[in-house]
């Protein structure tokens, strides 16, 4: 699946380096490996291009987000998100699955809710083949992603969505 990463760049220009900045990077940085550790394609625009910024540019982050199956929106909960909400609506102009994926509550909670929520979407995709409806899945993954869980808790969503695919492949 390819997968595209936005998020919201130009608030962190005024702020950049600050702790809030740091947990942003590091939990978008562990997404988008355990993503393409579980076999994603990942389009990462703070890495596209190197140097000052032009808004011509942004054409290939267009691309990106017309080519992407699934577009994931990494912007904290209190975090303006100029720019990415305009992203967000051309994805869905495209008819893109777009998926809250803010950075989690607690650090600690960052490898595990990263890795479980790139097997859920690699689970996501064998179920788009199959043509069977995501809403209950991305309904379960957002509780996930929210990271404002014990990980017991998490562990309980993560095991009633994987039982959620498993009836649905089935009776297909």
């Amino acid at each position: 699946m390819i997968v595209a990463l936005v998020g919201p760049i130009k608030h962190w220009w005024s702020c950049w380096d600050s702790e809030e900045h740091k947990r942003y990077v590091a939990w978008r940085q562990l997404l988008s490996d355990e993503l393409v550790a579980a076999g994603h394609l990942v389009y990462r625009p703070h890495e596209a291009w190197k140097g000052q910024w032009d808004e011509q540019a942004q054409a290939i982050n267009d691309v990106a987000l017309r080519t992407a199956h699934v577009v994931l929106n990494l912007t904290p909960a209190d975090v303006p998100s100029y720019g990415t909400d305009d992203e967000v609506d051309y994805a869905r102009r495209y008819n893109k699955t777009i998926l809250p994926a803010p950075p989690p509550k607690y650090l600690k909670h960052y490898k595990y809710l990263a890795k479980e929520r790139a097997k859920l979407l690699a689970q996501d995709v064998k179920l788009q083949r199959e043509s069977v409806d995501l809403a209950t899945v991305a309904r379960k993954l957002l509780w996930v992603i929210d990271g404002n869980m014990g990980t017991e808790q998490a562990d309980d969503f993560i095991r009633e969505a994987r039982d959620a695919l498993s009836v649905n492949t089935k009776e297909r």
